[in-house]
């Protein structure tokens, strides 16, 4: 519209043809247009503001219990745990559960670490009692092996023996056997 106005229309009613046409300086439907804008930035912004603020609370509420969870496996993965402590459990969502999950496992792991513990004392007995026994059956060993060598000497000294006497047996059967001829030729004499 010629001199700064602007001109609008509008369909009312399409039965019965009515129109509704506004007609106005321009500078006044610019001003409403720009405060118009103006509240929808104002109000982008503070959408924007509170979100981030509730984006931040929430996203704390959800990172901080991973945080402790992540802080704690990585302690015990060092090697420098105290598998005593357990992680409180602050909501009953996602997170609650998995700190219940770690907190069972650890309690867990205490467990087989106290039963191993156990066992290695058990075992470490077990070990004692057979080198003991080990002790005693080379000992014992070393006895046998000594007493059949002594039979093996006895043995050999009695065969020497058997020997010396068979010798002699046969000397002393020779001798009857020449005294006998002896006696025969005085008998025949």
């Amino acid at each position: 519209a010629p001199g700064g106005r602007y001109l609008s229309a509008q369909i009312v009613s399409a039965e019965s043809g009515w129109i509704f046409v506004t007609v106005g300086p321009r500078a006044e439907l610019y001003e409403v247009v720009r405060r118009n804008l103006m509240i929808v930035i104002v109000l982008a912004i503070v959408s924007l503001v509170v979100s981030a603020v509730i984006v931040i609370i929430v996203a704390r509420k959800i990172v901080n219990p991973i945080i402790v969870v992540d802080k704690t496996i990585n302690g015990i993965a060092s090697g420098h745990a105290d598998l005593t402590k357990r992680i409180a459990v602050t909501s009953k969502d996602e997170i609650g559960s998995l700190v219940n999950g770690f907190n069972k496992f650890s309690e867990k792991l205490q467990n087989i670490i106290k039963d191993v513990k156990g066992l290695k004392d058990v075992l470490t007995i077990a070990g004692d009692e057979l080198a003991a026994s080990l002790e005693e059956t080379s000992s014992s060993i070393t006895q046998i092996i000594a007493n059949i060598e002594s039979m093996h000497n006895q043995i050999t000294t009695q065969s020497n023996s058997v020997h010396q006497t068979a010798g002699a047996v046969n000397e002393i059967a020779s001798n009857i056997e020449s005294l006998e001829r002896m006696i025969n030729n005085q008998t025949a004499g």
